[in-house]
């Protein structure tokens, strides 16, 4: 059966996903020209995954969030500076400085905590590498035999399926 030309569905969700990453990119651009420590009331809880493409974060983070990571745009950063694909911002981990690189495309939640708001964006699986999504799937597979582990005592009776795609 040949499959149909017009997929509503996908177009749909894809719509919504550049809508939503507008509304992100909006959102980050007037905070990079307003902020100033303290004084705006808004905190951006920004979820990304930490594999894609052009995601740049220090290795030590890669290993420690193999999959996805959660960021806090509140009073704490520096340097914040938006560009087309993302936007750079200077965080503080252990006291010390690092620079990240998120692309808006990477995105895949974005939360407003002082509104109430939460925008979930659907992610491109075809944006990661091979080894990428081999890595994400070895952490979840870890990830679930160590809850199962914790559960049960045993690791050896519960599969995980994560689609990456």
């Amino acid at each position: 059966m040949k499959k149909d030309p017009f997929d509503f569905t996908t177009w749909i969700a894809e719509s919504v996903s550049l809508a939503s990453i507008e509304v992100v990119r909006k959102a980050i651009t007037k905070l990079a020209e307003t902020h100033t420590f303290g004084v705006h009331k808004h905190s951006f809880y920004i979820s990304f995954i930490t594999q894609d493409k052009e995601a740049i974060l220090p290795d030590f983070l890669l290993e420690q969030y193999p999959e996805a990571i959660t960021i806090v745009l509140e009073n704490q950063f520096e340097n914040l500076k938006v560009v087309a694909k993302g936007f750079f911002v200077s965080l503080s981990f252990s006291n010390k400085l690092y620079d990240l690189f998120v692309p808006f495309k990477a995105i895949v939640n974005f939360s407003d905590k002082s509104l109430n708001l939460n925008i979930p964006i659907m992610y491109d699986g075809s944006r990661l590498s091979a080894k990428a999504k081999k890595n994400i799937q070895a952490a979840a597979t870890a990830k679930s035999k160590a809850r199962a582990k914790k559960q049960t005592g045993n690791s050896n009776n519960i599969i995980e399926f994560v689609r990456i795609d």
